[in-house]
């Protein structure tokens, strides 16, 4: 696996089968140059995990890099370590620091050809493609409450989160992002955006469950041994009670059979 050094932290470095040539550019140009610092174009991949208390894990996207800062419109908006993000701003269950969640823009031929999709592995996909960022942010004394979910309020008392733009500079040591500026006002309605069903996501959870218990989405299949070969259990019970009437013969010579293997 690659990976990028920010900060005197090391990070992985991922990339999207599309932009394989970005990744061997950037190797290319490390190797003809000699120089190992480069100013890498990339989108943070935020893992978190079913405890609140369990620190989150973080890795880089690359999407390209630059070799002339001066001319790259990218260089004009955002300084090192900088990064735009634009997305609902809540907190969500397995982060104690509030989030901005970052959707896929909606696409109505992306959407046609989603619903195309064969059933039996639409789920899966959906769920996929429409995976949303989370992106912890440190904002002191915002102006803006971030939403939070009350299951004790009925969902039209709920409200809804605010849709932000907004500059945050990555900090290594804190493995976060901080605030440094708003770039628009706040929307109180998101532009339309993709987002994975509750019936889709439950549908790819009982898969991963079906297939790291296969016996249990089987029950009907038990264990069975074969007591000789080419005999099925009714010949076998017919051919035992025919020669417990017969004179046993000296010596019988035993009949040795493969048990199956467990499925």
């Amino acid at each position: 696996m690659s990976t990028v050094t920010v900060g005197g932290k090391e990070y992985p470095l991922l990339f999207k089968p599309r932009l394989m040539s970005a990744m061997v550019a950037l190797k290319l140009e490390i190797k003809q140059s000699g120089i190992a610092t480069q100013r890498l174009i990339v989108y943070p991949k935020v893992m978190h995990f079913p405890k609140p208390d369990q620190p989150h894990q973080l890795a880089f996207q690359l999407v390209g890099f630059e070799k002339d800062a001066a001319s790259s419109a990218i260089s004009m908006q955002l300084e090192d370590f900088e990064f735009k993000l634009s997305g609902l701003w809540q907190f969500i269950p397995v982060c104690r620091v509030p989030v901005i969640s970052v959707f896929r823009n909606f696409d109505e031929n992306i959407h046609q050809n989603l619903k195309k999709l064969d059933e039996a592995v639409a789920a899966k996909k959906k769920v996929n493609f429409m995976k949303a960022a989370h992106v912890p942010v440190i904002w002191k004394d915002a102006p803006f409450k971030p939403f939070r979910f009350n299951p004790k309020l009925e969902k039209e008392e709920q409200g809804r989160p605010l849709f932000l733009q907004l500059k945050a500079k990555f900090i290594p040591a804190k493995d976060g992002f901080e605030f440094v500026a708003l770039l628009a006002p706040p929307l109180e309605k998101a532009p339309k955006f993709f987002k994975a069903s509750s019936e889709d996501k439950a549908t790819v959870q009982k898969q991963k469950k079906k297939k790291a218990n296969p016996s249990k989405a089987n029950p009907s299949k038990s264990k069975s041994t074969a007591i000789s070969a080419n005999a099925t259990p009714s010949k076998a019970k017919e051919k035992q009670a025919k020669q417990s009437k017969e004179k046993p013969k000296p010596k019988p010579r035993p009949v040795k059979a493969q048990p199956e293997s467990e499925e």
